[in-house]
């Protein structure tokens, strides 16, 4: 006899006797599954059933329910009826006051309600439910734990939270392409248009900051870092850390204790010597260098005080030790001293001169149609050379 595709419920066929029969057996079928309220899940059949009753037939079953494990069991008219579950029917168990639904291969327990033992209770923090209450499921029973309004010890969105509950366990987990938050709207209530996040922490040797990681392994923090101080912090491998940038609380001010990339400052040594230095033997009294570099562009201070001592020493003065290699000078460069140096005839001023592809800079005699470097010849053995000078150049890239 053709039967109906989800329910097995018989049709009535044409030119049929007794249709009262078919139609009367389809209403019985009905019956049984409709509203599906079972007493029980029982592997045994009860002493004394109602007519009407239903069960859910449990595992191992014996008597009149061998054979039948997972289906419903309905006493109808002095006999037990059998009908298979399809995936996604759901039973209210009265006996337990659990909701069950059929998966395809077992009956699972998704909630619960009334009070029982050991959770199961979805209630507010008064006892009731309120709108904003969270529920949470454990994930063995399928019971809803009762927890306090807005509560929720941990949460995976698209990945689960970790499993052990430590100081350093991800009680919150995303695992997304794209997180938005938006702004609740002044129009709404409540609700003023702006949107903020704030990360706390509780003192301040602790730390309230957001990591960046590259498969799991650190490479840049930012936020209030082991101090009340904003920092910035970078590294190459998780282990060896620098901090980048740090924002002065206090003042505002922000400093770069690894240096900056387009900015530097430093210090050299810069020394006295000649083109051909021969056997020339220096002593110092002043020997200090301080530059600034802005891009390629160097303004170098000099402060050197020495005693030149030699015999076949000879060719241009120049002092070396610059720190970084002369692409070429931008300006002539103001140059004071009090040493002995004799000045070129015609020559009223004397300037420096950063020499192009070397560290060092010249000293130059200027004049009335003069333009002539001071030489081995300008600076005696044995006297002394002392010298301030400002250079500005462009360094080599």
């Amino acid at each position: 006899m053709p039967t109906t595709t989800n329910l097995s419920l018989p049709f009535l066929e044409a030119g049929q006797a007794q249709k009262h029969v078919t139609h009367n057996e389809a209403l019985r079928l009905l019956d049984a599954v409709t509203q599906l309220a079972v007493l029980s899940v029982s592997a045994s059949p009860p002493g004394s059933p109602a007519n009407g009753e239903r069960h859910i037939v449990g595992t191992d079953p014996s008597g009149a329910f061998a054979g039948h494990e997972n289906e419903v069991a309905a006493w109808q008219d002095g006999a037990w009826v059998f009908l298979a579950p399809q995936p996604g029917w759901r039973a209210w168990n009265i006996g337990d006051e659990a909701l069950l639904v059929w998966t395809g291969a077992a009956w699972s327990e998704i909630s619960a309600g009334g009070g029982g033992e050991g959770g199961g209770d979805v209630t507010g923090p008064d006892g009731g439910v309120a709108d904003g209450d969270v529920a949470v499921f454990d994930g063995t029973t399928g019971k809803a734990i009762k927890k306090d309004r807005g509560t929720i010890d941990y949460l995976g969105i698209g990945a689960p939270p970790d499993a052990t509950d430590t100081d350093t366990s991800n009680r919150l987990v995303v695992k997304a392409s794209r997180v938005v938050f938006h702004a609740r709207e002044d129009v709404e209530t409540p609700g003023t248009g702006d949107i903020k996040i704030q990360i706390s922490k509780e003192d301040e040797a602790n730390s309230a900051s957001l990591f960046f990681s590259s498969n799991f392994s650190g490479r840049a923090e930012f936020g209030l870092v082991e101090s009340d101080a904003f920092k910035l912090k970078v590294s190459p491998d998780n282990d060896t850390w620098f901090e980048a940038m740090v924002f002065d609380p206090a003042t505002g001010k922000v400093s770069f204790p690894q240096g900056m990339a387009f900015i530097e400052q430093g210090t050299f040594t810069p020394a006295f010597t000649f083109a051909t230095p021969g056997d020339l033997s220096v002593s110092y009294s002043e020997q200090v260098g301080y530059f600034i570099r802005v891009g390629d562009m160097v303004i170098a201070l000099v402060h050197i005080s020495a005693t030149p001592t030699y015999s076949t020493a000879s060719g241009q003065i120049l002092v070396t030790g610059l720190p970084f290699t002369v692409a070429d000078p931008l300006v002539a460069n103001t140059f004071q001293h009090g040493s002995n140096l004799q000045y070129p005839s015609g020559v009223t001023t004397l300037v420096t001169r950063p020499v192009a592809g070397e560290t060092a800079f010249q000293i130059f005699g200027l004049g009335q149609g003069v333009a002539s470097p001071l030489s081995a010849t300008h600076q005696a053995s044995g006297t002394s050379f002392v010298a301030r000078a400002l250079l500005t150049y462009r360094r080599q890239s």
